[in-house]
């Protein structure tokens, strides 16, 4: 892989068959190029050439004057981008990521492709040189800004300043210019700077430089972004966007799963250190990798804990103030308001224990937990595993919470041909309908036992209906999902059922709170629907509720586990 990439070859790996094929070790071969992992149950499915193409579109990011591709196949240095001495040619090697934030913020969890480089390895000589820190293709914007600054009696002279630049940025080179790699951050707040600074706002910049196809043309884009900062609790969490919070949570709860494979080679002296700075996936065994993910379930049970404390010290002393100071007529009229409100859309146990605003991101984790990456859940092979996890860890947000849980529509027999959203959970299986599924890698049609009855002259038609549903939702996705046509009673329909969250081993009353449409079902019908999941087993794969009253309750093992939070 290392010598490939000297060579500015990338390389990805297609593979098919019927055993393990070490996926593992085929993705420590692309690392060096941040190539793709894949496997296919035969090369002549349509998934094939449509994932090809895809990858064919990407290309090594590097100019064809760089140092190292006159030096032959050489292992290429750290340095991203630099100067030419003898000329004003740019060199640039890979994308280079530059996210820079305010000066009281600092990224404590980076994830996704390629490297992270310290300040160290991107100061050369030729960026240090007479010709000043400002590459030739940024000299005409940068003197335009330095004429705007100039205009608000701005000094620019002494600018920028190259201590602050270092203290205030984070550079990574990702090798291939790829549109569905991404990056995730985890940011804190360091708030002994913050009070210096005092401000109402915090600024992030993202510059991206990478060149084109033919090697020719270095491109530098520039995002800069403001955002408030939340002075309480409560304005941070109703400012949060519930789809991030669960996907920087979940990478960071797959990553540790891979993470875990280099405990022991730290400890072997210098050959297990160099082995991880090389980035190399170190092979471990089915068992060894169930163990990394129990010690990683354990540390989203344990940030779940903590949050759900932090919400119910945070509404104590809420309540605590509402009883010290008096309130006044317009407090009391507001509370009148809210009690009705309350008394039209009332508040659950949970509610009190989680942010409400938070609940669907709850359920993602759950999801996750019990899912192929994390738990015990549908999984084809130890590979399987492996891809996933990998492509969990760099696809775009839309992407991952498609891979945390499924999205489901249904179909009633005798309806009108309109797919109905309906919860990701084991109650929506009714023998009435269809139901179809997507969970991003998979998509699923599944009938109902009633549908697929005799003299049915609908089945079909909206069976190729749902077909033409999900190739016009997944046409353009990478990798290309594989299409299942499923009956209930067929074996095969576990590769739907068993990535539903379990919500019969719910009590009724929650099971039609979370989804009202099993208040249209006829007692005798509901009878039916449950008795589908009388072999179930509420230890090993517990209910949503059963399992975050295990973690966020009064006497949950949580809170004398080992496990580490997500967020430390």
């Amino acid at each position: 892989g290392n010598v490939g990439y000297g060579g500015n070859v990338g390389v990805d790996v297609f593979c098919s068959g019927s055993h393990l094929l070490g996926i593992q070790a085929y993705q420590s071969l692309v690392k060096p190029s941040d190539g793709y992992v894949l496997s296919f149950p035969t090369f002549t499915s349509p998934n094939y050439t449509s994932d090809i193409q895809h990858v064919l579109q990407t290309y090594m990011s590097r100019t064809q004057n760089y140092p190292e591709l006159q030096r032959g196949y050489a292992k290429p240095k750290n340095d991203g981008l630099g100067l030419n001495q003898k000329s004003d040619f740019n060199y640039l090697n890979g994308v280079i990521v530059d996210v820079r934030m305010s000066s009281f913020l600092s990224p404590t969890h980076v994830i996704g492709p390629g490297t992270i480089l310290q300040n160290e390895d991107t100061t050369t000589t030729n960026i240090s040189s007479q010709k000043g820190p400002i590459l030739p293709n940024e000299q005409t914007i940068f003197a335009q800004c330095t004429a705007l600054a100039s205009t608000h009696n701005e000094p620019t002279y002494t600018k920028p300043f190259k201590s602050l630049v270092y203290d205030t940025r984070t550079r990574i080179m990702l090798r291939r210019n790829d549109v569905k790699s991404t990056l995730s951050f985890m940011i804190q707040m360091m708030h002994d700077e913050y009070k210096k600074k005092n401000s109402k706002y915090a600024f992030f910049q993202f510059i991206i430089r990478h060149v084109n196809e033919q090697g020719t043309i270095i491109q530098t884009k520039v995002h800069t972004h403001r955002l408030p900062i939340a002075l309480t609790l409560d304005d941070f969490i109703n400012g949060c966007q519930e789809d991030v919070i669960p996907v920087l949570l979940g990478r960071e709860a797959v990553y540790r799963c891979g993470m875990s494979r280099f405990m022991d080679s730290r400890d072997k002296g210098k050959e297990g250190k160099e082995e991880e700075e090389e980035g190399d996936i170190i092979y471990c065994s089915k068992e060894d990798d169930e163990l990394f993910s129990m010690d990683a379930r354990n540390d989203l049970d344990v940030t779940v804990y903590n949050i759900s404390n932090a919400y119910r010290t945070l509404g104590l002393q809420t309540e605590l103030s509402k009883t010290i100071l008096p309130s006044t007529e317009d407090e009391e009229s507001n509370n009148k308001n809210a009690s009705t409100t309350e008394q039209e859309q009332p508040l659950s146990a949970l509610d009190f224990a989680f942010p409400p605003e938070l609940s669907d991101a709850l359920r993602l984790l759950h999801h996750l937990r019990r899912g192929p990456m994390l738990g015990s859940g549908p999984l084809q092979s130890f590979d399987d595993r492996a891809i996933q996890r990998n492509l969990f860890l760099r696809l775009p947000l839309k992407d991952c919470i498609g891979m945390m849980a499924p999205f489901l529509w249904g179909l009633m027999i005798g309806g009108n041909f309109e797919f109905m959203p309906i919860p990701p959970e084991t109650l929506a299986l009714w023998d009435n309908s269809i139901i179809v599924a997507d969970d991003y890698r998979n998509l699923f049609v599944w009938s109902g036992r009633s549908t697929v009855s005799a003299g049915n002259p609908q089945h079909e038609i909206m069976i190729r209906s749902c077909e033409q549903f999900l190739m016009e939702r997944s046409k353009n996705r990478f990798p290309m999902p594989q299409l299942h046509i499923l009956r209930e009673g067929e074996s095969m329909s576990r590769r739907l059922t068993s990535r539903l969250a379990p919500s019969h081993g719910d009590s009724p009353e929650q099971q039609l709170a979370r989804f009202p449409a099993l208040g249209t079902l006829s007692e005798q019908e509901l009878i039916a629907l449950r008795y589908k999941f009388r072999f179930y087993d509420p230890s090993s794969d517990p209910s949503f509720r059963d399992w975050f009253w295990s973690v966020a309750g009064t006497t949950s093992k949580s809170r004398k586990s080992t496990g580490v939070s997500l967020c430390d």
